[in-house]
């Protein structure tokens, strides 16, 4: 019950407009942009939204505004304690707070994706719904990746989101080892971009699957008892 508890705190704070404006606000923005990337170049317009403002610009920002609404720069731990003075586990807490946020990020994520596919493709494309399959379900497991990282960030806070931020920013924009535990190089990857040390999409996707549970059960087994 613990864990259904966390998801729902998780739920409820998500419901606040603030979340919503945001989300329809980056949704609009990356329309436009399609919109705008399809009439300069109908050829590379998909690939420019997706790595630009999409999941280079926009997406990163987003997922770390629901975390911020979530955790209103507080730990997890910080977070959940209150939760817990009625007997519940504050490791289970955090494990379905953490959870629910990488929900709402892989649907944000989800989301983003689909949108961007459809305003920078074209309709008469015969790949054109392959490419809105491929961006929606890439757009997911990015936006839970994205998740995990910010859930080890917030071991420490809102500093340590920040920084992981700064770091996904950094490192994540390179295509080396040390882009390797970061979603941007391996989003980038498995959107058909530029792959991470030669590798296929397939370890692309595996790794951010391992980044969405890893940081989710670390930060949540980091809490007390």
């Amino acid at each position: 019950m613990s864990v259904v508890f966390g998801a729902l705190f998780t739920s409820d704070a998500l419901r606040r407009r603030t979340a919503w404006v945001l989300q329809v606000l980056a949704l609009a923005a990356v329309a436009v942009l399609g919109v705008v990337e399809r009439a300069r170049d109908a050829a590379y317009a998909i690939e420019r939204t997706l790595f630009g403002v999409a999941f280079g610009f926009l997406a990163p920002l987003l997922f770390l505004a629901l975390f911020e609404i979530v955790h209103r720069r507080e730990r997890t731990s910080a977070i959940v304690a209150p939760l817990a003075r009625h007997g519940q586990s504050r490791r289970a807490l955090a494990a379905g707070l953490l959870g629910g946020l990488a929900l709402a990020c892989a649907a944000a994520g989800g989301v983003l994706g689909f949108v961007a596919a459809l305003s920078s493709g074209s309709p008469a494309d015969a790949g054109s719904f392959r490419d809105l399959f491929a961006c929606t379900w890439g757009g997911a497991a990015i936006g839970a990746a994205y998740a995990g990282l910010y859930a080890v960030g917030s071991l420490a806070g809102r500093w340590g989101r920040v920084a992981a931020l700064a770091l996904d920013w950094v490192l994540g924009s390179g295509a080396g080892y040390f882009a390797l535990p970061f979603p941007r190089a391996n989003g980038r990857s498995l959107l058909g971009g530029e792959p991470v040390i030669d590798a296929p999409q397939l370890v692309a996707l595996a790794i951010l699957l391992g980044l969405t549970f890893a940081g989710v059960l670390l930060s949540a087994f980091r809490a007390p008892r």
